[in-house]
């Protein structure tokens, strides 16, 4: 906003950085940014990215719909839309879903965005799981490499092609044994570019998708967000033990657990190179004995993969494991990482909150001993280098779009 008032020169140069993200996060973000759009047309070119995380009372949630369906049209450049089930929520305390019906027009207008878009996220709330979208959004994407959805069975059976698609997580939808048949779930997908598959620990139909979609896999992961691993079975659920051969080239494996014993389970692997675990706080004696263990193992060429362990609390940052990638050369680690609200370590044995070295400083000789047997295999696609106040995209407070008087007023110079 700054740089955009110096001149006409630099007001030009720093509106695209303005408007390249917006995000909506209550009903008169949306209007005001609909209103600013019909004034000034030519700031429709400049969006790439829209995320829609905003609730919306019965009685405007139409004219917010109305004024969200004319965004998207308008916005014929865009790359990435990311949706919450707030705006499809009842205003009540339990956040309960999929008591509105879905928009047809709102279907629409994301199914025109299919020139451009490469990435579609819809994030359920927490404890909200059946909400579903309609696949026909999307389904016709020929551009399409990520997609992140909650979809019941109904959708879920119908069929999709993407040809480009490279990632999908289904991990936000759990369908646990009600006595109906599953197994049919995503049988007429065709997804041939799929390398990246993220789904919960907590379905019934895990072995028949990855017969289905292995044989192209590189990253897996499975996710337990909610627990429901140990609500859903009283004995160990361990797909990741029981299924990875599924994968013959498979690179990365990435999983939830309570105990790294789980280790001396895990089958041999051809192609398998490193293994991340979710684990409560990887901290105090928990750090000790892991790195102790690893020690331990490598002297006695035992340890097959590159472990590490990731800190749970940081489960709600998407793609941790590949933020902070496993392969990353020994000489710069350990690492600090500063995004917003979170100070985070990269270490060669795992991701956790920075303030863990505080409560439990490590044992530098354990440390460096790990560190000189990791692995030096490069990344090219990896920076160690981390500035929070680099961003530029347009998230602003509830109730602010970027003070759209004054934008409204710049545009028309």
């Amino acid at each position: 906003m700054t740089l955009a008032r110096v001149s006409r020169r630099w007001h030009s140069a720093t509106l695209p950085f303005l408007y390249e993200e917006v995000s909506f996060r209550h009903p008169t973000q949306v209007r005001s940014f609909a209103s600013t759009l019909r004034t000034h047309p030519n700031i429709c070119r400049l969006v790439r990215k829209i995320v829609v995380d905003c609730p919306a009372t019965k009685e405007i949630r139409d004219l917010v719909v109305g004024d969200l369906i004319y965004i998207l049209t308008q916005c014929t450049e865009l790359r990435a839309l990311a949706f919450t089930d707030s705006l499809f929520a009842m205003e009540d305390d339990l956040r309960r879903v999929a008591l509105y019906a879905f928009p047809t027009a709102l279907t629409a207008a994301i199914r025109a965005l299919s020139r451009t878009l490469v990435r579609f996220e819809q994030w359920p709330q927490g404890g909200t799981p059946h909400f579903t979208w309609p696949i026909a959004c999307v389904s016709t994407a020929p551009l399409l490499t990520t997609l992140t959805i909650n979809i019941d069975h109904d959708e879920s059976l119908k069929s999709v092609e993407l040809a480009a698609l490279e990632e999908l997580d289904i991990s936000c939808q759990y369908v646990v044994p009600r006595g109906s048949d599953h197994s049919q779930r995503f049988a007429n997908w065709r997804l041939p570019r799929l390398k990246r598959l993220i789904m919960p620990m907590a379905i019934d139909n895990q072995g028949r998708l990855l017969q289905q979609f292995g044989r192209s896999i590189t990253y897996l992961e499975f996710r337990d967000h909610l627990d429901m691993a140990t609500r859903w079975h009283k004995t160990p659920w361990r797909p990741y033990v029981d299924y990875i051969h599924l994968c013959p080239i498979l690179q990365h494996l990435v999983f939830q657990e309570y105990d790294t014993s789980v280790l001396d389970l895990l089958p041999s692997h051809p192609t398998l190179t490193y293994v991340d675990i979710w684990f409560n706080s990887p901290a105090g004696h928990i750090r000790q004995d892991f790195l102790e263990r690893c020690r331990q193992r490598r002297s006695a060429s035992d340890l097959r993969w590159n472990v590490r362990l990731l800190d749970r609390s940081l489960n709600a940052v998407r793609q941790l494991p590949e933020l902070f990638p496993p392969g990353v050369p020994e000489e710069e680690l350990p690492s600090i990482h500063a995004i917003p609200g979170l100070s985070i370590t990269h270490t060669a044995w795992g991701v956790y909150r920075s303030d863990l070295d505080i409560l439990y400083p490590p044992e530098d000789s354990l440390e460096e001993a790990v560190s000189e047997n990791s692995s030096s295999d490069s990344d090219s696609t990896y920076s160690s280098e981390s500035d929070p106040s680099e961003d530029d995209s347009v998230t602003e407070s509830e109730g602010e779009m970027l003070e759209e008087d004054e934008i409204a007023a710049l545009a028309s110079i």
